[in-house]
Formats: C-alpha cells, sequence, structure tokens
C-alpha cells in the first residue's frame, strides 16, 4: 500500500476496530492509543504501554507494508491485542496484583500475552476478518483483496514455526550462522528484503522470543475455541500456559 496511506489507514482502523472490540469486552472510558511511524527497526510493530491507560504504539515502515498486514498490525498491537489486554487487567495491578505491571520476556507471561494478539483479529471477527479489513480501507482507496489475504495468511501460520526452527538449530549447533537465511529463504513465502529483515532479528537480544507467536497463538486457539467468552478471560484474567493447556 502507498506509504502515504499508512497513518490513515491506521487511525481508520483503530477507530472501527475499537468499537468492535468494546462491544466484545468492554473498554474504559478515555483510552488512547499513539501511533509512532518508525524506520530502522528489527520489528513490524511494537506495543508500549505506558499506564494510564495510554499506549504507544510503533510501527515500522522500512518495507512496504501490505493493507492485509496493516489491518494485523493493528488488531494484533492495539484492539483487540497488546493495548487491550493492557487496558483490562489494569483493574488486577490496581488491586494489588503489581507484578502485571511489567513484561518480562520472554516468559511464560509473553507466550500468552502474543498468543492473545495473535489470535486477536480471528477471535473478534472469526472467518469475516479480511472482509472486515477490506470494507475499513477501500473507502482510503487502499486495495485489499480479502480472499488472497486469507490463502496468504493461512499459508503464513502454516510456516510460522520456521523461525523459531531457526533459533532452535542455532542454538543446539545444527546449523551455522551463515546457513540460516538459505534455510529461512527455502522455506518462507514473500520478498528477499522481508527474508532479511526477519533474518537479522536472530543478532537481536532475545531471538528466542520468537518461539512465543506460533506457541501462544496455539494455546489461546485452543483454549478460546470459538468463544468469545473464553477470549475475555484470556484478556481480564492473568491465565498461565499450563491453564490455556488444560
Amino acid at each position: 500500500m502507498p506509504a502515504e496511506l499508512v497513518s490513515p489507514g491506521v487511525e481508520a482502523l483503530a477507530a472501527e476496530l475499537r468499537v468492535e472490540t468494546d462491544a466484545l469486552v468492554g473498554l474504559p472510558d478515555g483510552d488512547q492509543g499513539d501511533f509512532v511511524l518508525e524506520t530502522n527497526k528489527p520489528w513490524g510493530g511494537f506495543c508500549d504501554y505506558l499506564g494510564g491507560l495510554r499506549t504507544r504504539i510503533s510501527i515500522n515502515v522500512d518495507l512496504p507494508i501490505s493493507s492485509y498486514r496493516l489491518f494485523e498490525l493493528v488488531t494484533h498491537e492495539v484492539y483487540p491485542g497488546h493495548h487491550t489486554e493492557h487496558l483490562c487487567k489494569e483493574p488486577l495491578i490496581q488491586s494489588g496484583r503489581l507484578e502485571l505491571a511489567i513484561a518480562l520476556f520472554p516468559t511464560p507471561q509473553s507466550v500468552v500475552a502474543e498468543g492473545i494478539a495473535t489470535l486477536a483479529h480471528e477471535a473478534l471477527f472469526g472467518d469475516d476478518a479480511d472482509r472486515v479489513g477490506a470494507e475499513i480501507l477501500d473507502p482510503l482507496g487502499i486495495r485489499y483483496d480479502p480472499d488472497t489475504a486469507a490463502i496468504v495468511r493461512a499459508t503464513q501460520r502454516t510456516l510460522s514455526s520456521v523461525g523459531p526452527n531457526v533459533v532452535q538449530m542455532l542454538a543446539e549447533g545444527e546449523i551455522a550462522r551463515d546457513e540460516a537465511r538459505p534455510y529461512a529463504r527455502r522455506w518462507l513465502i514473500g520478498p528477499d528484503e522481508v527474508i532479511d529483515k526477519g533474518v537479522a532479528l536472530l543478532d537481536e537480544p532475545w531471538p528466542e522470543y520468537s518461539l512465543c507467536y506460533p506457541g501462544g497463538y496455539a494455546l489461546a486457539r485452543r483454549f478460546v475455541a470459538g468463544d468469545p467468552e473464553r477470549f475475555r478471560r484470556l484478556l481480564r484474567e492473568a491465565l498461565t500456559p499450563d491453564q490455556l493447556a488444560k
């Protein structure tokens, strides 16, 4: 999508997705998400909860962003993902669960948080997620093919363990660092620059954090099982991975 439409697209998505998320879980009045476009970052998006119902959401625009990916970023980072989880757990913090005020990673807490955020669009809209994304972005002149997006996302989901595989093989000495890129290129879809950006994460602190996404998603999806009330529990309660696995 055109770079100049990223900001309007984000604002339109956040406005509509907040309405839908409020209907699902009941959001507090006055919450705020501040969006910042950044470059020279290893990640695609980053959510920094500042307290007081306010979050700074950074979106990396080093590489072109597809319309379906922008929709996924906003659901993951804001509504009903990370920002929403922070809002829903704020009452627990105020009641004395002070450990929930910080994020330690990579930890079991990270697995649950990324599970919530990765499942977010699916929990909110089910199979209609990409159709909703297209309806929000099309009026801005942002092309969004929901059928193609669904196929691409399903394929990427199937391949979501490729990154964690690389991390594990490197840690266990099965491959050398210079073999990581060819392995990723063999298995992942997407242009070379996207593959290169992903491989660069191996040089960041905690490369094992990548395990939180497929692992968390599998646990969260199994726990929710299409039940909105169980997704609300994920957002509101301090559940652990072993509780999600039961």
